[in-house]
């Protein structure tokens, strides 16, 4: 009876070891953005800047990331399955898997993305639209091209999402309708008409 429970003991000790040893090996590799093509079918941790981000028909996300590396100009995209709130200049680590799409390396994440910095207050308005709350009250700038001008109202696009601007007539002389414009100014809830708008204090023509 004793031995058969030293048995019991050995056998469930050797079993809960080889747990370890295999959870040690499914760990994601902390790798840069250079490495990840002797990573393919690997899980991975990788660091980066964002330096594009939009969302697919399908409601996923996909994520351009650059090497934090000034001398690399290697870029990576990440699809994510469900959207994650981060924007350009963001700094980010993505946990997920590197898989080849369409010939071209790419890490699918099933949202573990973690927020290292934030950029400063350069809000794009996929952010904007998916987390207004965050930004009531606050100084922001943000960028899309301008779809329509109706008085001294302006109303802004950028990949399906938009706000409404109110802008100065100094501005308005400057600017017209398809124009790339950048937008600064503080972001308000209007109660009465349950939305959200931008009160200018610059609308600036880009290129």
């Amino acid at each position: 009876m004793v031995k058969r429970i030293e048995v019991s003991l050995f056998t469930a000790f050797i079993g809960i070891m080889f747990l370890y040893v295999l959870s040690l090996s499914i760990q994601p590799v902390e790798i840069s953005i250079d490495e990840v093509q002797k990573f393919e079918g690997r899980e991975v941790r990788i660091n980066g800047m964002v330096s594009d981000v939009f969302i697919t028909n399908s409601n996923n996300q996909i994520i351009l990331l650059k090497s934090m590396n000034e001398k690399s100009k290697t870029e990576l995209a990440v699809f994510s399955e469900k959207p994650v709130d981060v924007d350009i200049n963001d700094v980010v680590s993505v946990e997920g898997k590197v898989t080849r799409y369409k010939g071209k390396l790419e890490i699918v994440t099933d949202g573990r993305i973690e927020i290292i910095l934030r950029a400063s207050q350069n809000i794009s308005l996929f952010r904007l639209s998916k987390y207004p709350a965050n930004y009531v009250g606050r100084e922001i700038n943000t960028t899309g091209y301008i779809k329509s001008i109706e008085g001294n109202v302006i109303t802004v696009e950028n990949q399906s999402y938009y706000i409404s601007t109110i802008a100065s007539p100094i501005d308005l002389d400057e600017i017209s309708k398809e124009d790339h414009v950048l937008v600064r100014g503080l972001f308000l809830y209007d109660k009465q008409t349950f939305s959200y708008y931008i009160l200018s204090s610059k609308v600036v023509k880009i290129a």
